[in-house]
């Protein structure tokens, strides 16, 4: 397949493993709808990243999605474990499913890592973690998160960028991840402006929270850039498109309205405090 056009969920969420043909459904409405909005045209591919195997057996979480059996959602198998190839009735337009990890560091930060071969603890620090992520070769991501990149946790990423920048090895496979939840879309956060202008690109996501309300956003919030999906490596030619990318891709979303990102942070921080 030649060079086209790619809409990115860099970070969205199965909440609900026995309603994944509704996800993936509604996953692929919202990139529809992004390409007619985008003026994408008709020839264009997604992909919806999924960081919910942490603390799981990837091989009964890609299980369940081999074994759901939806009559109008077909889910194929690729060379790479952590992916799927996803075709809705009606449409040409191929979704790649990509199932990850996300990773609570040392000071409560999180790493999504995408394509690794053996899982990363919890509780390293920022460093070991992202080593440890391209070790394996995998695909990084610093998820921007309201209150998360602040005071001390904000020198720390701060910190973390300048040795990314300084890195050779770590440039062009770690990258920054803006947040379909934050309200004031056209505001950009500060440490992601940062990123950036040190070129380490920004590559926004979905990010919905765990309640019924949410479910409607995977795919609404996104990136879009050229890649030559070889269908049955799609993550691993989504990587050697962005090692390459000499500028910020194009980005896209929303954000929350003002009340629907208070009530979700008012019920995130009740669920966080319910007795495990």
């Amino acid at each position: 397949m030649s060079n086209r056009l790619s809409i990115v969920d860099i970070h969205s969420h199965i909440h609900d493993m026995t309603r994944i043909g509704p996800f993936l459904k509604t996953a692929h409405a919202n990139f529809v709808d992004t390409a007619k909005a985008q003026g994408l045209g008709d020839e264009w591919d997604a992909y919806i990243f999924c960081a919910d195997l942490q603390g799981k057996s990837r091989e009964t979480v890609m299980a369940a999605i081999d074994n759901a059996d939806f009559s109008d959602v077909v889910i194929a198998r690729t060379d790479e474990d952590c992916s799927r190839t996803i075709t809705v009735s009606g449409s040409a337009n191929r979704l790649y499913l990509v199932m990850g990890y996300q990773i609570i560091c040392n000071g409560d930060i999180e790493v999504l890592a995408y394509g690794l071969a053996q899982p990363v603890d919890n509780g390293l620090s920022m460093s070991d973690t992202l080593k440890r992520t391209l070790d394996q070769n995998a695909l990084a991501i610093l998820p921007w998160g309201f209150g998360k990149w602040w005071f001390k946790r904000g020198k720390l990423m701060d910190n973390t960028l300048n040795q990314i920048h300084q890195s050779a090895g770590e440039q062009g496979r770690v990258f920054v991840g803006d947040n379909g939840g934050r309200v004031f879309w056209s505001w950009v956060p500060a440490l992601i402006k940062r990123a950036v202008s040190l070129k380490i690109w920004n590559l926004a996501g979905s990010d919905p929270l765990p309640f019924a309300a949410q479910a409607a956003k995977a795919g609404n919030t996104g990136s879009i850039l050229s890649v030559d999906v070889k269908e049955q490596t799609p993550l691993s030619s989504l990587q050697t498109a962005l090692g390459s990318l000499h500028e910020q891709p194009k980005t896209y979303g929303s954000g929350e309205n003002l009340l629907s990102f208070v009530v979700a942070q008012i019920r995130m921080q009740m669920v966080k405090r319910l007795p495990k």
